[in-house]
């Protein structure tokens, strides 16, 4: 486990990816991992991209620390239940607290919760669909210049 600080700090600190090299993404039912590193090469990190078999394109982009401390976690048309506590560790969390979340949603690391506490997002409007909450996914991680994703199909 991490302080609230240092996960914050982890999540804002700009990133990289570590080379050129095109990845493909996962198909239906597989997953990849690619590592990516802060700009001053003191920290790395692991992107994890879990493409599910399931029917519905259930998709999950999640940005880890080497010490497999999920930081923060995308999860495309999935469903999550947030804890029931009486008062829930960060104000944001507040109007969230037992709700069952249908849908996209966000995972942020909170201390002494890990990454179950998430917050929908099926407010926001993404005109061009999973690709567009990626670029979304990469900005609240603070990753600037991304992997080289290839598709071997459209997301």
């Amino acid at each position: 486990m991490i302080s609230q600080n240092e996960a914050n700090y982890q999540l804002n600190i700009d990133k990289q990816r570590v080379d050129e090299n095109i990845v493909q993404f996962p198909l239906k039912g597989s997953k990849v991992s690619v590592k990516i590193e802060s700009f001053d090469k003191k920290l790395y990190f692991n992107l994890d991209v879990n493409n599910t078999p399931s029917t519905n394109s259930k998709i999950t982009y999640q940005t880890r620390n080497l010490e497999s401390v999920i930081l923060v976690r995308l999860d495309i048309n999935s469903a999550h239940r947030n804890p029931i506590v009486d008062n829930p560790p960060l104000p944001q969390f507040l109007p969230y607290n037992g709700m069952l979340i249908k849908g996209t949603h966000i995972h942020f690391y909170v201390e002494n919760f890990f990454d179950s506490w998430a917050i929908p997002i099926e407010d926001m409007r993404f005109s061009n669909g999973d690709y567009e909450l990626l670029n979304y996914f990469y900005k609240i991680s603070s990753i600037i210049k991304p992997p080289i994703f290839e598709y071997g199909f459209a997301i």
